[in-house]
């Protein structure tokens, strides 16, 4: 990476400059020949997909201040609705959110949506910087509105696709499934059952950890799905290394119970002392006990 950035530099230097017309020795300037050199569009071209490599590099190597430099370079010398626009306001918004600029990201990120709706990494960073599931849907709903027909198809194409199930999976269940199955009130409310479908697809399509925390409480409860234990451990376990940190804790919990699981003692443990560093409460005081009582861990009364 940091070869390829110091090339597109290189490539820069010469890019900054207008093309010029090189004429051979002999030759009239003025004669009115076709010339064999790069047009301005052309240049353009390349110009505006080197400013797009050296914000896409900037990221990877965390040189965010440059990579917003060149990102913004690309949404200031793009057209409407072409696939550089939604390309640059993507990386500056990723690079406004590492410069803890997250307004100025979120409203990257909107536009981004506006431009390219069915790009499902431009959905998952604005649910990063908005925070909250009920923000996140709240805020799609209304830049959904703003959407001409022919993207509101696209989104509605994207949205079919990420819900299509492989063959040989099982697809979620729905009320009346739980229903059939004699289940509880709880699990069968439709509210919850609709719950459940949003949260479902936030965790598993757009990764973000809430969501993954909260479905896999619903697995755990029975909450709008038959329980599953082993699905809520796989969730908690995801969201955990996300650093969720309630998901830290229940997922210590499930292991240490074989919940969902097998048995891991010193798994558990160590969930709970990282729980425990990030100052959760409930983790402090398990992580103490397997401190206390050597359960998982070497014993250390002193560190308890």
């Amino acid at each position: 990476l940091d070869q390829a950035r110091r090339l597109y530099h290189k490539a820069m230097r010469y890019l900054e400059q207008p093309p010029k017309r090189f004429v051979t020795p002999g030759e009239d300037e003025g004669e009115d020949e076709e010339d064999d050199g790069p047009g301005e569009e052309e240049w353009e071209g390349e110009r505006m997909r080197c400013w797009l490599n050296l914000g896409l590099v900037g990221v990877r190597l965390r040189k965010f201040d440059e990579a917003l430099v060149y990102s913004t370079k690309v949404v200031e010398g793009s057209l409407p609705n072409s696939v550089s626009l939604s390309k640059g306001l993507y990386r500056r918004g990723v690079a406004l959110r590492n410069l803890d600029r997250i307004p100025e990201a979120i409203d990257q990120f909107e536009k981004a949506f506006l431009e390219r709706p069915e790009d499902e990494t431009v959905r998952k960073e604005l649910a990063k910087c908005l925070g909250s599931t009920t923000v996140y849907f709240d805020r799609v709903d209304t830049l959904t509105a703003q959407l001409s027909p022919e993207k509101a198809a696209r989104l509605k194409m994207a949205g079919k696709r990420e819900k299509e199930v492989p063959r040989g999976t099982t697809k979620p269940f729905g009320w009346k499934t739980a229903l059939q199955q004699g289940l509880t009130d709880k699990a069968v409310h439709p509210n919850n059952t609709r719950t459940y479908e949003l949260l479902h697809r936030l965790a598993e399509e757009d990764n973000l950890p809430d969501a993954q925390f909260n479905l896999g409480c619903y697995y755990s409860d029975g909450i709008g799905v038959v329980r599953d234990d082993p699905a809520a451990c796989r969730l908690f376990r995801k969201a955990a290394h996300l650093g969720h940190v309630r998901a830290m804790v229940n997922l210590a919990i499930f292991q240490a119970a074989g919940r969902g699981c097998v048995t891991n003692k010193t798994s558990s443990a160590l969930w709970f002392g990282s729980a425990a560093r990030l100052g959760d409460v409930r983790a402090q005081r398990m992580w103490g006990a397997c401190l206390l009582e050597g359960d998982g861990v070497v014993r250390d009364p002193h560190e308890a």
